[in-house]
């Protein structure tokens, strides 16, 4: 409407489009042939990203996706979605799931494929393979004990008796 220095008043009008079962099969067949393409070795999988993805996030990341619990690019089985875990179970390095469906952050029903980069087999925890484990959890700790200490010590400061006859 106005703007003033670097103050813009501005007022929009937003319209969500009702999505009906003809679009979302349409989307999830467009889906399908992208997948079919990286199958089949005519595009690889990057390119589609770059090409097909509308995600930027992905796009920028070459499609690694991050863990919403850790922000690292590593996720536990627990901290997957139940459709992409029951859709890459089985599957092996370099793999692509199935077009699989799933839920948004924002509650928003969408379609994705996923590639098998690689995968950990459970073992004891080493420096090697989960430093960033390793480190989110010592830091943790330290956060831990600095709010014990400081708990502990206001409550030195701050404690007060009272008795009652």
């Amino acid at each position: 409407n106005k703007r003033l220095g670097n103050t813009i008043d501005s007022r929009h009008i937003l319209i969500k489009p009702k999505i009906t079962t003809e679009d979302r099969e349409a989307a999830y067949q467009y889906l399908d042939s992208i997948r079919t393409l990286i199958v089949d070795d005519s595009i690889t999988f990057s390119k589609a990203i770059a090409d097909y993805s509308e995600e930027e996030y992905s796009k920028t990341r070459a499609g690694r996706i991050a863990n919403p619990a850790t922000g690292e690019p590593y996720f536990e089985l627990g901290d997957l979605d139940p459709a992409i875990y029951f859709a890459i179970d089985g599957l092996e390095i370099g793999d692509i799931t199935k077009v699989v469906e799933y839920e948004s952050r924002m509650g928003e029903k969408q379609f994705r494929i996923v590639k098998i980069i690689n995968r950990t087999e459970p073992h004891v925890a080493n420096l090697k393979d989960d430093y960033s484990k390793i480190r989110n959890a010592a830091l943790e700790a330290k956060k831990g004990r600095f709010i014990r200490d400081w708990i502990n010590s206001k409550i030195r400061e701050n404690y007060h008796e009272i008795k009652v006859d």
